[in-house]
């Protein structure tokens, strides 16, 4: 469900991004436990400082200030709080496992790191 009416311009770093914002069901995979009802996402119509594709900002960042930065941001919605909350998790983690290129495939766990990946 669409939520906002005008469109919008928001910059990460060098890019800048125009859209909506909606509210829907976001899930991450086909499996429930995967999914946040009303999630609130900024869907993107047009960017710039980015290379394409890119459809929309999910919010997998972390839930606290950039440490490189002085200039107080706000963060969020965040899907990984609100997977949380909805008690589909239990800590506010993620962590991605980047294979080499000899065919092992690429994770990305969500809540708890699975350690027998490390």
């Amino acid at each position: 469900m669409k939520t906002s009416t005008v469109s919008e311009t928001h910059s990460y770093g060098s890019a800048n991004l125009t859209g909506y914002t909606y509210k829907d069901q976001v899930c991450l995979t086909s499996n429930s436990a995967s999914c946040v009802q009303n999630f609130e996402y900024f869907a993107v119509f047009d960017q710039f400082g980015l290379r394409p594709p890119i459809e929309g900002i999910l919010g997998l960042s972390q839930n606290k200030q950039f440490i490189f930065s002085d200039t107080p941001r706000e963060n969020g919605p965040l899907f990984i709080q609100e997977l949380q909350k909805a008690g589909k998790i239990k800590s506010q983690t993620f962590s991605f496992n980047q294979r080499g290129y000899y065919g092992d495939p690429s994770t990305f766990d969500i809540g708890d790191p699975v350690t027998a990946k490390m």
